[in-house]
């Protein structure tokens, strides 16, 4: 290594792109080759394009471009950010949203330049693995985070989360990453403690427990004699008599006993003695 690289230069792997064929007769399907030509359309407007004013500065915040595309997907033109190419975009987007206290979320097996960006701009992350059958388990995601990134479909597995599921993950970690960034506090039920930040439903019954960090309990879910921490309380739950930490309880499920780490689904029952 060269004396003049930085020690975070010096820390990096290169990052390997996936097999390149030389022949011209190949389609490259993991650079995104496409096997159609461009429209006649398109090939005559960048020749159109390509005139004198190429010698000219293009518009810093590419207004002309980004009110095209408001236009055609009916999308806000201040929510459209306009890059060099999709790495570009992400490089803006890690250094924006992911330098937090708390490590991001990605999959175990994804798009290798997401832990790329990580080492690069020195952001702590932790990857979750895949299940058997090769999907991104989005119960997984719920503990608290600084962010979480994955493609979808997922890369290069090509499986594919449903929008439902990736809004119900947006909304448990919203609740929870809105709660810490504010420093709001619930107040502590009579006989139970209460350890910010969480996100308590009013209509949840909380009972002589010990209720935090990082908890989201739901709408009618009951919690009594227990502790509680780094966990997801879905509607309707109860939870009863037992240490939980790292766990996902399913609406209407009902959980008893002393177990540590679970994962319930939604109208099941669990008793441990």
């Amino acid at each position: 290594m060269s004396r003049f690289w930085s020690p975070l230069v010096e820390r990096l792997s290169p990052y390997t792109p996936g097999e390149q064929a030389d022949a011209r007769r190949f389609l490259k399907l993991n650079t995104n080759e496409s096997p159609f030509a461009p429209s006649p359309e398109v090939l005559r407007a960048i020749c159109e394009a390509a005139n004198a004013d190429l010698r000219l500065y293009p518009e810093p915040g590419s207004d002309r471009l980004r009110s095209a595309i408001s236009r055609t997907y009916g999308v806000p033109a201040e929510s459209i950010f306009v890059g060099n190419g999709a790495d570009e975009v992400l490089a803006h987007a890690f250094c924006a949203f992911f330098k937090q206290d708390a490590p991001i979320l990605l999959p175990d097996v994804t798009y290798a330049f997401y832990e790329t960006y990580c080492s690069l701009y020195d952001i702590r992350y932790r990857t979750i693995a895949l299940d058997e059958d090769f999907r991104i388990d989005l119960e997984s995601y719920s503990a608290p985070n600084g962010g979480i990134i994955f493609a979808n479909p997922n890369s290069p597995t090509s499986r594919a989360v449903s929008r439902q599921a990736v809004e119900g993950l947006l909304e448990t970690n919203r609740e929870l990453l809105d709660r810490a960034a504010t420093g709001a506090s619930a107040p502590s039920p009579a006989g139970s403690i209460v350890i910010p930040p969480v996100a308590i439903d009013p209509t949840a019954i909380i009972e002589h427990s010990i209720v935090g960090p990082h908890v989201s309990i739901a709408a009618r879910a009951v919690v009594r004699h227990a502790v509680v921490r780094d966990s997801i309380v879905n509607e309707d739950a109860v939870v009863e008599q037992i240490l939980l930490e790292g766990s996902v309880i399913g609406e209407n499920a009902l959980v008893r006993g002393n177990f540590r780490h679970l994962n319930v689904g939604d109208s099941s029952e669990v008793r441990m003695g």
